[in-house]
């Protein structure tokens, strides 16, 4: 406020000063005028005029530059008044934020303020449920006892519990233990169920082999094999210790062991001295697999 005050007597000392220059400058014209028109002179002339128009042209420039400058003067003054009422605008915004700044920060304390005391109320009522609920559990405790025995209470409670926790989790390790005994015991009898199955699948697996039958297409008594046809995927290779067997009948004759495979061709040979006695092995004979818990 005081920065424009000063501002506006500027204006008005400045827009004094062109205005007492503008009348000088009008008496100036007046005074020429009356000389023209044949008024008092010390210089007078054949046609009566004392100043010659040299001196008027000085005169008019003078007014003119006089009218200039207030001119230029105004339209300062006008431009310094625009950017005051600029400035006491801006000045005026900042307040108003200011303000508004502040009545936030006033509601948001007289908020806290009442969070604080719903929570003194709280914690007081919290407190008074502790004594009730310490004087129902501690009959030692009377309605006279100050807090320090509340809370000497409270200390040697939470140790009596603090003692059966640390013995529970005595325990609890204990078992944990025995637990992890117990895991590692039953993954390996599981690793050992699973080794049990796995044979026990490959025993079946080859015991309902030992249906099938096979046909014997060749024989040959003095190089003492025979070639017999397999159905496809039949699984024989040679030197296979599969146990193969020749019968007639449900009588076995002669072990045979696998020499060579050809497609669904497999040619086995035999002992002949594992034959009885004046038998040979005949295309009639059918070849089996050897039951693994007997013939």
């Amino acid at each position: 406020m005081k920065t424009t005050h000063l501002a506006l007597a500027i204006i008005a000392l400045c827009l004094g000063a062109v205005g007492i220059k503008f009348s000088l400058d009008q008496q100036k014209v007046i005074s020429t005028l009356i000389i023209a028109h044949g008024g008092n002179s010390n210089k007078p002339t054949g046609s009566g005029l004392i100043v010659e128009s040299t001196e008027l042209d000085s005169v008019v420039a003078e007014i003119a530059k006089a009218r200039g400058e207030s001119v230029e003067a105004s339209e300062k003054a006008r431009l310094e008044m625009g950017d005051m009422r600029n400035k006491c605008n801006d000045a005026q915004v900042s307040l108003d934020e200011k303000k508004a700044a502040l009545d936030d920060v006033t509601e948001q304390v007289r908020i806290s303020e009442a969070e604080a005391e719903k929570k003194k109320a709280d914690y007081q009522a919290a407190m008074d449920g502790l004594r009730g609920e310490l004087r129902n559990n501690l009959p030692d405790i009377s309605e006279d006892d100050d807090l320090t025995s509340f809370i000497d209470a409270i200390r040697e409670n939470v140790e009596i519990s603090q003692n059966e926790l640390k013995e529970v989790q005595a325990t609890l390790k204990k078992l944990s233990a025995t637990d992890e005994k117990l895991v590692e015991e039953v993954a390996k009898i599981e690793v050992v169920f699973a080794q049990i199955k796995q044979r026990n699948d490959a025993f079946f697996h080859e015991y309902t082999l030992n249906d099938n039958e096979y046909s014997i297409t060749a024989t040959d008594p003095r190089w003492h094999f025979v070639v017999f046809n397999a159905p496809v995927n039949h699984g024989f290779i040679p030197g296979d210790s599969v146990p193969l067997i020749v019968k007639r009948g449900d009588q076995a004759i002669v072990t045979l062991s696998i020499k060579s495979v050809d497609g669904n061709e497999v040619m086995a040979v035999y002992d002949p001295k594992t034959l009885p006695a004046g038998v040979q092995v005949e295309k009639s004979d059918r070849v089996f697999r050897k039951k693994p818990l007997g013939q």
